[in-house]
């Protein structure tokens, strides 16, 4: 993972004010910006980086095929969307609530509809941790 590709990605997009979700081969990081030491002291073991706020997501994910990381961008401008609110797993809700008084995630779905006009989602990303829902 090359971390100033990351933090410049997060200047031009103006995303400093953003939650982290990042998976390492070894434990799952969720915080604040900016990035920590200590995150970027596991740039080797980083499966999956998601920068995010209530308008875009940044998404880093290791591809093995191609042995580098794949990215993109999706901001919510012109796009068909729902949101939904859903439980995460008890290990990952005890840090959000210990470090945003949160326990739910919000997720927004993108839709796209096929030649018959069927809905489908064509992508996901993460908005923000909430209380209620």
């Amino acid at each position: 993972m090359n971390w100033e590709m990351v933090e410049n990605d997060i200047k031009e997009n103006n995303m400093e004010d953003s939650f982290i979700y990042a998976i390492f081969t070894d434990q799952i990081v969720i915080d604040k910006l900016p990035l920590k030491e200590d995150i970027k002291d596991k740039k080797e073991r980083v499966l999956e980086l998601r920068i995010f706020n209530a308008q875009k997501e940044y998404k880093y994910i290791f591809s093995s095929k191609i042995q580098d990381y794949r990215t993109r961008l999706i901001c919510d401008e012109n796009e068909d969307y729902f949101d939904e609110i859903q439980y995460v797993n008890s290990k990952d809700q005890k840090i959000i609530k210990e470090k945003f008084g949160k326990e739910k995630l919000k997720v927004r779905n993108y839709v796209e509809y096929y030649d018959s006009g069927q809905a489908y989602i064509k992508d996901w990303r993460m908005v923000d941790f909430v209380s209620e829902g």
